[in-house]
C-alpha cells in the first residue's frame, strides 16, 4: 500500500474504480459479487471462472462436493461445472474474473 492509499470499508467497494489494465486487449473480463448474509447464488458459467474470495465466508457446493470458502481462498471452476454458493452468516464478497463472452450476432 502507498503512503496515499487507504484501505476500503466494505461499503466503500461498490464505488471504488478497480484497474482494468490490459483486460480488455486480452477479452478478460471481471466483478466483485456481494451476497447478503445466507444468500445464494446458482451460477452456469459459460467459460472457465477464477474465483477470489474477498472477506466474508460460505461454500461452493458441486457435483464434487462441497468446498468451504474463507477470504483469499482461490479456486477454478471450469466451464461446465453448475456451482451453487451459499453465504455464510457475515456475507460473502468474490472477484471473479472469466474469458469475455463472445456476443453472436442475431
Amino acid at each position: 500500500m502507498t503512503e496515499n492509499a487507504k484501505p476500503l470499508a466494505d461499503n466503500e467497494l461498490g464505488a471504488a474504480r478497480l484497474p482494468r489494465s490490459g483486460m480488455r486487449e486480452r477479452g478478460l473480463d471481471w466483478n466483485v459479487v456481494t451476497l447478503p448474509p445466507n444468500g445464494e447464488i446458482d451460477t452456469t458459467p459459460g467459460a472457465d471462472v477464477l474465483i477470489h474470495v474477498l472477506s466474508g465466508s460460505g461454500r461452493l457446493d458441486t457435483e464434487e462436493g462441497t468446498n468451504w470458502l474463507t477470504a483469499g481462498a482461490l479456486l477454478w471452476l471450469p466451464r461446465r461445472s453448475r456451482p451453487q454458493l451459499t453465504a455464510g452468516g457475515k456475507g460473502l464478497r468474490y472477484l471473479t474474473v472469466n474469458q469475455k463472452w463472445e456476443i453472436l450476432p442475431p
